[in-house]
Order: structure tokens, then C-alpha cells, then sequence
């Protein structure tokens, strides 16, 4: 009886240290792995130097980075996408819609919107020395950067559809870094935070203070000129797979 008692104690034993190595080396091949990730957030834009100077606002939108791990090196490549507004002015309008059977000229009730974004795209190098729960990290970052203006005409009457024009679009360069920081809270997912220094080329603007609409939906604008530096805070989730 003693026997048994004492081979069930070390039976038990046995599986129970069995289980505990195992988990172990779960937790560390887990949190040594180095896999691509997606990130995705919201983030602000606060204008610098010469663009600060040249517009009066504060861009908001959104942003994702896709990143691929070089081996199990800590350094990794991939590519970012950013779309912030600049802002939007909106009128009510006088929409032309042809003649009647009288010849009498027919219009109809709208709104027009001028919605102002700025679209980024960029190539991204990452440093990431620690693959564990908490992971920071720091970019190098260039790319390219558009401006857009676009005019959205929208009819009260539903049975119409809304016309869209570009008013204005110019690209140029930028480039610079970013230091961010993730923190696992689920097996793949992270919360994510970053911050990023970009500086920009010059760039024609559609000057969002001059825009001026008539009644009948023409759009009248002025044009400035001037680099497009930003800080960049970013927060968000990233997943690995």
C-alpha cells in the first residue's frame, strides 16, 4: 500500500514538473517569436515651423503600418498608410437641373462639401530589439505626400446622385522617425502607441480660409505654398500573426 501511495506521489510529481517545463517553454518560444505584424489607430497631427506658419488647424484621421520580420533578427521592413483632414467647409446650394417643357430653367436644393485631406504613403525600417509582452521600437521613415481638395455635391433629392470633383492635388517628399512602444494584451493583439517626426517638402495647398462658395456651387480658393512638417501622435492596436 505504501508502495503504491509513494509511486502515486511521484507520479504526480512528475506530471506536474513535466507540465511546468512545458508551459515554460511555451511562454518562451511565445514571447521570443518574431512574426509580421498589422497596425492600425487614430492619430493627431500637429503642424511645424513654416507649415505651422501656413495653416491654422490640427489634421485628425487614421493610419496602419504593415511590417515583416527579417528572420529573427530585430530588424524589420514594411510600408505605412495615413490619411488625416485638413477639414471641411460646407454651403448650401442652388443645383441647376436643366429646363421644363416651359423652357423655365428647373433647380433644386443641395449642399456642396470641400473636404481637404492629406494622403501619406511611406517605406518603413524598424528596429525592435525585444519580441517579449512589451515591445518598443524605433522607424526610419520616407515616402510621399499628397494634398487633395475635392468638392462633393450632394442633392436634397435622394433619387440624384452626388458628383465629386477634384479642385486641387499636389505630391511631394517626406521623411524622418518615429518611436513607438506595444504592449501585448491578448495571445496576438497589442495595444500601440507612436510618435512621429516627419518632414515634409513644399507643397501647393488649397488655402482652407479662402475658400469661398457660391450659390450655384462654384468654388473660388486661393493657393498657399510652404513645407509640410508634422508631429505625429498615433495610438491604436497591432496584430501578429
Amino acid at each position: 500500500m505504501r508502495s503504491i501511495v509513494l509511486l502515486s506521489f511521484f507520479l504526480l510529481g512528475w506530471l506536474s514538473l513535466s507540465a511546468q517545463v512545458n508551459n515554460n517553454n511555451r511562454n518562451r518560444n511565445w514571447n521570443n517569436r518574431r512574426v509580421p505584424s498589422i497596425s492600425l489607430g487614430l492619430e493627431v497631427a500637429t503642424p511645424q515651423n513654416q507649415f505651422n506658419n501656413n495653416f491654422d488647424g490640427t489634421p485628425v484621421g487614421f493610419s496602419g503600418q504593415f511590417m515583416s520580420n527579417l528572420g529573427q533578427s530585430p530588424f524589420e521592413l514594411g510600408f505605412g498608410f495615413s490619411w488625416l483632414s485638413r477639414g471641411t467647409v460646407s454651403e448650401d446650394i442652388w443645383i441647376y437641373e436643366g429646363v421644363d417643357d416651359f423652357g423655365d430653367e428647373v433647380f433644386d436644393r443641395g449642399e456642396v462639401d470641400v473636404n481637404s485631406n492629406i494622403y501619406t504613403y511611406t517605406g518603413v525600417a524598424r528596429l525592435k530589439p525585444f519580441a517579449g509582452a512589451i515591445q518598443p521600437y524605433g522607424d526610419v521613415i520616407a515616402g510621399v505626400r499628397n494634398f487633395s481638395t475635392v468638392t462633393v455635391i450632394t442633392p436634397d433629392n435622394t433619387e440624384e446622385v452626388e458628383t465629386r470633383e477634384r479642385q486641387h492635388g499636389d505630391f511631394t517628399y517626406t521623411y524622418g522617425w518615429a518611436a513607438g512602444l506595444k504592449v501585448r494584451v491578448a495571445s496576438e493583439l497589442f495595444v500601440e502607441g507612436r510618435f512621429s517626426s516627419l518632414y515634409g517638402g513644399s507643397i501647393d495647398f488649397v488655402d482652407r480660409e479662402s475658400i469661398q462658395i457660391g450659390e450655384d456651387g462654384g468654388i473660388i480658393f486661393d493657393n498657399v505654398s510652404s513645407r509640410t512638417d508634422m508631429h505625429i501622435i498615433e495610438v491604436g492596436f497591432s496584430f501578429e500573426f
